[in-house]
């Protein structure tokens, strides 16, 4: 009886430090690092429960991946073209600033890209400066995923965007 009285202190004493979930209020940012690390949900059960819910989030610009329709901004380099099967023209944010390009959440424009023809002319005037500490404003909605990886399954998630005024740059 002792033995299983000791299991069960020690079972609700690790229990106790788990951090704890983020509270998630629509009219609040939430800082993207609350949500995600290197890209894939720390809270899987959290972010399903959020599918198609309108909130605001944060986080860091990745300048490695920001992808636009090369015919839409002439003059642009390569590595910035959408790929042809992308439905969507993206940027992503990392959830720290001194995470790894790729380790980061998307977020696609899902509405009439020409409106946010200004927001991407302005983003990527000052990615080509490479601002490590540009920091990206997003109301949108969460659409989460199952990213299969070598080992398991991970969840993942982007922001859907289809309002420009719902995109703020922060410094």
């Amino acid at each position: 009886m002792r033995r299983w009285l000791g299991w069960l202190v020690a079972v609700l004493s690790l229990a106790g430090c788990l951090p704890p979930r983020p509270d998630i209020v629509a009219d609040e940012p939430v800082p993207l690092w609350r949500l995600a690390r290197h890209g894939y949900a720390i809270d899987p059960a959290l972010i399903r429960s959020l599918d198609g819910r309108r909130l605001t989030i944060w986080g860091y610009l990745d300048v490695a991946n920001i992808a636009v329709r090369r015919d839409r901004f002439p003059g642009l380099e390569r590595g910035w073209w959408l790929p042809p099967t992308a439905p969507h023209p993206y940027f992503d944010l990392k959830s720290r600033i001194d995470d790894k390009t790729g380790e980061s959440t998307r977020v696609l424009i899902v509405a009439n890209e020409q409106a946010f023809r200004p927001f991407f002319q302005r983003l990527l005037t000052l990615a080509r400066r490479d601002p490590p500490g540009l920091r990206i404003e997003v109301t949108g909605t969460l659409r989460p995923f199952e990213a299969p990886t070598n080992f398991h399954s991970a969840t993942g998630f982007v922001v859907e965007v289809d309002d420009p005024a719902g995109i703020r740059l922060r410094r």
